[in-house]
């Protein structure tokens, strides 16, 4: 059997005709044979066409002035096969019948079944000619003759109407879909573009249909033919913007970052207003990790005199030295101490935005900011009290802010129930979003570091059916010392020493934290690597360090963590060579580059690996 597409659309078409016909006459007569018509349409769904024939044949025979019933009736026939019976029908039924101009469509379809092309194609024109004023039988043929893959004439169908209606805006929308399917790529995208020209919302479908098919060549395409669209367009033009956007679009979606930002810089320029281009752009690039390009996007409009737009390009730009710190913690790519430009820059962009922008109307956001500043890298909750108190006094409904902060502080001073009652008043306030995830991480951090690692789990679960963000990687790590808990015995000492090392970190007694750790990690214990892991971010004497990832590694039989623990040594040796007081020679630090390629080929470090090793080979 061959389900056709008009076959599934006719359905829904007949169910509603069907309530129709019970409409219109209301009787039991009526009632009995839309119950039987029904039956039939179920018996076609499951393909039962045998079955549903002689239901449709009586009902015809009863109802012959019933077109519906003559409809689906032929396309049983059709679907069994059974074409000179449907040719036979329809002779019978053109020598009676009103709706002979449909009828014309079914019967070039036919044929064409049967193999003969050329007369059903002879067929379908002759109907249309019969019928110049019908647009239905224009809308059927061409349909038709789509779902047959005979894709030129369907276009000229298309173009005969525009001409016979005088109207060149009909089947806008339909023709770029039918170049699609011919494999005529370049024509596809340039109709798309010129349906965009007449109808500057197509400009969303056009997206979704880029994005449906995910084909490298239609981007091109499209990024080629928009540029030639404007061209020829100022930016007087009212299309001048829908289209500059689309490139745009074009240009992040394939990953040409750098290209993207002078394209949206250039369309900034070009108009006399803002039209905040380049502002989205730098969020695009933030969140594919472009932080440099980011930075210039949002110093665009930093330097634009005090108003809201400078204000929120300056949280931006702090923003984005958060998030490139983060990635850079996160991912060991540097120390500790190497992150303190990044944070240094975004403290100095938050406290300027507080002494100057108290009217900026995002300013809660900027204390939530600068005092995650303070908590995450600085590790000075201190300084956080006197935002709290400082936030309360400003106008208007901060309560998620302060419940969050509050929170937060209360995490580091070990009152678990406290923390647990703010960052809830917070998660409930904020519902969804970003504020929403971000206490949730905490209170299955509160409830970690209380002890508490099943609640913590069930937290966790919570958070990830939402959207990631900042505390993403975060929380995959909680996830995973969770997994790791459950698999240690409750009674092991252990079990509260590790989440005891997490809570100074997250305290600042980063000495402390450090004891702790080595403790851990010169024991047999689970956590032993995942401490020498978090050693990393707070150990000063690094050939101490140095020394334990070497014994490590060399009795370490599970690959878990391995390729970290292999990264950490390379960047330990590198610093250590870095500094003026080791014998460490570069042949080594050169080694241990290489033996993490040779380990970890495909693996994440690997890229950034073979970056170092090329800095050595040029050094020496």
């Amino acid at each position: 059997m061959h389900l056709t597409v008009t076959f599934v659309k006719k359905m829904g078409l007949a169910l509603l005709m069907v309530g129709l016909i019970s409409i219109c006459t209301g009787s039991a007569h009526a009632q009995n044979e839309r119950g039987r018509f029904e039956v039939a349409l179920r018996l076609m769904q499951q393909q039962r066409f045998d079955d549903a024939l002689p239901i449709l044949e009586r009902l015809y025979e009863n109802q012959p002035q019933t077109f519906i019933y003559f409809d689906r009736l032929i396309e049983c026939d059709i679907e069994l096969k059974q074409y000179e019976r449907a040719l036979d029908r329809i002779k019978e039924f053109k020598r009676k019948g009103t709706n002979t101009a449909l009828v014309g469509v079914i019967e070039g379809e036919i044929y064409f079944f049967l193999g003969e092309k050329e007369r059903a194609m002879t067929l379908w024109f002759e109907n249309l000619n019969r019928n110049p004023g019908l647009l239905q039988v224009y809308i059927n043929t061409a349909r038709t003759m789509t779902e047959r893959r005979a894709y030129t004439e369907a276009l000229e169908v298309y173009e005969k109407a525009r001409v016979q209606f005088k109207n060149p805006m009909l089947f806008m929308s339909e023709v770029p879909m039918i170049y699609m399917q011919a494999g005529e790529y370049d024509k596809a995208i340039i109709a798309w573009l010129e349906l965009i020209q007449n109808s500057p919302n197509q400009a969303s479908g056009f997206q979704r249909m880029l994005f449906r098919y995910n084909d490298p060549v239609f981007y091109d395409i499209s990024a080629i033919e928009i540029e030639a669209f404007l061209s020829d367009l100022s930016p007087q033009d009212v299309l001048y913007g829908t289209f500059y956007e689309l490139q745009i679009w074009l240009l992040l979606e394939t990953q040409l970052f750098e290209r993207s930002y002078s394209t949206a810089l250039a369309y900034e320029e070009s108009t006399p207003s803002f039209n905040f281009s380049l502002f989205n752009v730098g969020n695009q690039l933030l969140q594919n990790r472009e932080y440099e390009k980011a930075l210039q996007a949002f110093e665009y409009y930093a330097n634009k005199g005090y108003n809201e737009i400078q204000w929120q390009s300056i949280e931006k730009q702090a923003e984005v030295w958060l998030n490139w710190a983060k990635y850079l913690r996160d991912y060991d790519l540097v120390s500790s101490k190497d992150l303190i430009s990044y944070t240094q820059n975004a403290r100095r962009l938050l406290e300027n935005l507080l002494l100057n922008g108290r009217t900026y109307r995002n300013i809660p956001n900027v204390y939530v900011q600068l005092a995650e500043l303070y908590l995450d890298y600085e590790r000075t909750p201190t300084k956080v009290k006197p935002l709290i108190d400082a936030l309360e006094f400003l106008p208007g409904d901060h309560d998620i802010q302060l419940n969050y902060l509050k929170g937060r502080m209360a995490l580091t001073q070990e009152s678990y129930a406290e923390a647990r009652l703010f960052l809830t008043r917070a998660n409930r306030g904020a519902n969804v979003g970003l504020m929403a995830e971000k206490s949730r991480y905490f209170l299955a951090l509160a409830d970690f570091f209380a002890g508490d690692f099943e609640f913590s789990a069930i937290q966790l679960k919570s958070l990830g059916r939402q959207y990631s963000s900042y505390y993403a990687n975060d929380a995959l790590a909680l996830r995973l010392w969770l997994q790791k808990m459950s698999s240690v015995d409750s009674t092991n000492t252990l079990v509260v020493e590790f989440p005891s090392a997490v809570r100074l970190i997250h305290q600042g007694r980063l000495d402390s934290a450090q004891t702790k750790l080595w403790q851990i990690s010169e024991s047999e214990d689970p956590f032993s690597s995942i401490s020498i892991e978090l050693l990393y971010e707070v150990e000063d004497d690094l050939p101490r360090y140095l020394d334990k990832l070497n014994t490590y590694l060399d009795a370490m039989n599970s690959r878990m963590l391995k390729e970290q623990l292999f990264w950490l040594r390379a960047r330990t040796a590198s610093h250590l060579y870095e500094s003026v007081s080791t014998t460490l020679t570069s042949e080594t630090v050169y080694d241990y580059y290489e033996r993490l390629i040779l380990e970890f080929p495909s693996g994440f470090y690997a890229p950034m690996a073979r970056e170092k090793l090329q800095e050595f080979n040029l050094a020496l």
